[in-house]
């Protein structure tokens, strides 16, 4: 099997009817169903469908091909993350699987994760750590690449526990909740509501990101900012992020986001150029 080798930006997004800046163009496919996440593994591109549970990899001629593997079938999977050992995927029924050979092969590894807590929406990877956010039971942490997970929602409950979106800045974690954003200090063992400055009905947070000393979550009603840790939060992006966020990326010091399937950029992350 040969992959291309590539770099592109870290986001899933194919189609759009208007772009807020620059050119985008589809690629051809993946089809059979929503593109949920894409991940760059070892310079291949990977792309997990939301309908049919397939994983995708970019070939060398630009077009994309479908990994025949052991991961359950019309499954959705919503999130991919990786390190420098494995693919891990995220699935709505299944839990977490793992793969160490480019997606051939994927060993399921919910040790320590319930019934309810398999319906898993979002990853993050941060060397052989790995964090996960279901949909119902809040958040997981493995501390050996997926072997066993130990449930941390201590100071998450109701909706709280439906984590979208995952990050880390320094030693804090941050989690973005339809109840808005959440931290923690103490690597999980409890967490904080951390969303002083956003409006109480426009704090359902879909995406949150952290770059240098700044964090960016999306709301409901925009893009937000915070300067000292998320202790505090401002409105950025005014005039151009004006719909929900669905997702944040960075790419060779560039800011992408994605607001109602739109897509803005700022050119220097550390100015905001175009989104402030």
């Amino acid at each position: 099997m040969r992959f291309r080798k590539t770099s592109i930006l870290i986001i899933a997004i194919f189609f759009s009817s208007y772009y807020l800046a620059g050119q985008w163009n589809p690629t051809n496919g993946p089809v059979g169903g929503i593109v949920n996440s894409i991940i760059e593994h070892n310079d291949v591109v990977f792309a997990a469908s939301g309908g049919n549970g397939g994983i995708y990899y970019l070939q060398e001629n630009q077009n994309w091909k479908f990994l025949f593997n052991e991961l359950p079938n019309n499954n959705t999977i919503n999130a991919l993350a990786t390190n420098s050992s494995y693919i891990f995927s995220a699935h709505s029924l299944h839990g977490i699987f793992r793969s160490s050979n480019m997606g051939t092969n994927w060993d399921e590894v919910n040790n320590g994760i319930s019934t309810f807590g398999k319906s898993i929406i979002s990853l993050y990877t941060d060397g052989d750590i790995i964090y996960s956010g279901s949909f119902v039971d809040g958040f997981y942490i493995s501390e050996n690449n997926g072997d066993s997970w130990v449930m941390k929602s201590n100071g998450l409950s109701g909706a709280a526990k439906r984590i979208a979106s995952i990050s880390k800045l320094g030693g804090i974690l941050f989690i973005s909740t339809p109840l808005g954003i959440y931290k923690s200090e103490d690597n999980a063992d409890s967490w904080v509501l951390s969303s002083s400055g956003i409006p109480m009905d426009k704090r359902d947070s879909s995406a949150i990101f952290s770059k240098n000393n700044y964090i960016l979550a999306g709301s409901i009603a925009g893009l937000y900012r915070s300067t000292d840790n998320g202790e505090t939060w401002t409105i950025t992006g005014a005039g151009v992020i004006v719909n929900s966020v669905e997702g944040i990326s960075e790419h060779n010091g560039v800011l992408y986001v994605c607001a109602n399937g739109k897509v803005a950029k700022s050119q220097k992350m550390t100015e905001l150029h175009g989104l402030t």
